[in-house]
Order: structure tokens, then C-alpha cells, then sequence
């Protein structure tokens, strides 16, 4: 066994020979693998795909449930992957009405939760989403005991980390869009927040931030860019 077999092994990309030898691929490789066998994903598509991976043959996941392809379970085992997709968005859209009009990076975690189940399990958070509270969402996407549990694998932790703070950026790009009056891009977007303190300028600000203080400016609707308020929130 060569050097990278091993060190594929390892890192898990590999499953014994007594699994017939499966290669289950992550990321960037199984993104590539699907769209070679289906073509062209969308950006929603390429998020599940990222998460779930992908594998040429059946087997066993940390539940113990029959798996194949890209996390597929169940009556899905049978589909090509942009069917299973279609399936869990189609469901998605049934429990969050306004599914198709949110960000992109919104509309991928909402269907990677409802591809693990965790979207149908989780009333209480479609509920919060549906209603726009959309802090308290992300906080009970981690109000969960599979996320809560010692022994559950550190990429489920992660997946649902990635969506809590998704639905709460989301959450914050509406806050301020509603305090300022004007429209964010907030496809895709990740919000930072920073609090001026005693002796900050918008330049320090900047800088630290690696923009031109014409941006931090922009960004923000500062009407006056020499007097900012120690506490003020600045949208980096």
C-alpha cells in the first residue's frame, strides 16, 4: 500500500476491503463525481452533495441505515441524485413557504436539514423560521439531542452549525436592512458585526476589516464619517 493509499485511509476515504472495497468521496470530489454521472448542479444541490458525499455502493451510516449515492435512504436508494434532491426541495417548500424567494445559501441549509430529517423533526423551528424569528431558529437548530450528544460525529455537529449560523446571519442582514431602509445583497452573504470603541476611526475600522474606508462607508449609509458613537454597530 502506497504512501497517499494509506494517508486516504486515514482521512477516511476509503472503507476496508471486507466493504468491497467502496471510495466514498467529500467535498469538491463528490461534488465533481455527480455532476460527471447528472450533469450541472445548482448551488443548492452542490451544498447537499458537499455534506451528504458520495458513494458508488451501499452502505452502513453512523445510524446504521442502508445507504447509497449521495445519502440516500429508504425509497430513495432507487433515484439518480437530482430526483432525491427535487424530492427533499419539494418538501422543504412545503414546510417554509417563502422556500423559493430566500437567499441561495439559505435555501441550501433549509435542504440539507430536511435531507438529514432534521427539518421534519423540528416543528419548533419551522415554526420560529416561518414567523421570521429568525435568531431564535438558528439557536433551536442546536437545541437538539443528536447535536448535544457526546458520541454523535463532529461533522453532523458542524453541518448543524453551519445552518444555526446561516439562518442567523440571514436574520441580522434583515434586521438591518429594516433599521437602514435600503437592501443588502445578502445572497450568499456572511454578516460580521464590530462595536466602535474609544478611539476607533473609520480608517482603523477599515483597515482592520481590509476595506477602504469608502466601503465601510458605503456599506453602511454613515452619513457622517467623523463622528462615530462609541457601542455604534458597524457592518464589516
Amino acid at each position: 500500500m502506497g504512501l497517499l493509499e494509506r494517508l486516504a485511509r486515514m482521512a477516511g476515504f476509503y472503507q476496508e476491503e471486507d466493504s468491497n472495497m467502496l471510495k466514498p468521496l467529500y467535498g469538491q470530489q463528490a461534488i465533481n463525481k455527480v455532476e460527471d454521472m447528472e450533469g450541472e448542479l445548482t448551488s443548492e444541490q452542490r451544498r447537499v452533495v458537499e455534506l451528504e458525499g458520495y458513494n458508488e455502493g451501499a452502505y452502513d451510516d453512523t445510524k446504521g441505515i442502508k445507504t447509497s449515492g449521495v445519502g440516500q435512504t429508504g425509497e430513495y436508494m432507487g433515484m439518480s441524485f437530482k430526483d432525491a434532491f427535487k424530492a427533499h426541495e419539494d418538501l422543504t417548500s412545503n414546510y417554509i413557504p417563502n422556500y423559493k424567494d430566500l437567499p441561495t445559501n439559505v435555501r441550501g441549509e433549509l435542504v440539507q436539514l430536511a435531507y438529514r430529517g432534521d427539518l421534519q423533526q423540528s416543528p419548533t423551528f419551522r415554526k420560529l423560521f416561518n414567523e421570521g424569528r429568525y435568531q431564535e431558529a438558528s439557536e433551536e437548530l442546536l437545541n437538539h439531542d443528536e447535536y448535544k450528544a457526546e458520541d454523535t460525529p463532529k461533522h453532523i455537529k458542524e453541518r448543524l452549525e453551519d445552518a444555526s449560523r446561516i439562518v442567523a446571519d440571514f436574520g441580522k442582514a434583515i434586521e438591518l436592512e429594516d433599521a437602514l431602509d435600503f437592501d443588502f445583497d445578502i445572497d450568499n452573504m456572511s454578516l460580521s458585526e464590530y462595536k466602535v470603541k474609544e478611539g476607533d476611526t473609520l480608517y482603523s475600522i477599515a483597515k482592520q476589516a481590509g476595506k477602504t474606508v469608502a466601503e465601510v462607508v458605503d456599506e453602511n449609509r454613515i452619513k457622517d464619517p467623523t463622528r462615530l458613537q462609541v457601542g455604534q454597530v458597524i457592518l464589516l
